[in-house]
């Protein structure tokens, strides 16, 4: 299978943040919790989410930690 590459321009931090707040909502997870996941604070979160400035690398922190199937994870990012 060919390999596809992504730049970051590609990605949508908005529609990654709308899904993690759900989620959150749904699991009842706290901006604390998210945290922990990707070692910041929640202080870092709540500016991560008002800004959608996940990193790709946190974003996939997350998913791996919320067990997240690839066909969502490919839903959200593209």
């Amino acid at each position: 299978m060919a390999r596809s590459t992504l730049n970051r321009c590609q990605l949508k931090p908005r529609a990654f943040t709308r899904w993690l707040v759900g989620e959150m909502k749904e699991q009842k997870l706290l901006q604390k919790d998210i945290a922990q996941i990707i070692c910041v604070s929640q202080q870092a979160v709540a500016k991560k989410i008002e800004k959608n400035t996940f990193s790709y690398v946190e974003m996939l922190m997350i998913f791996e930690d919320l067990e997240t199937d690839r066909e969502t994870q490919i839903k959200v990012l593209l």
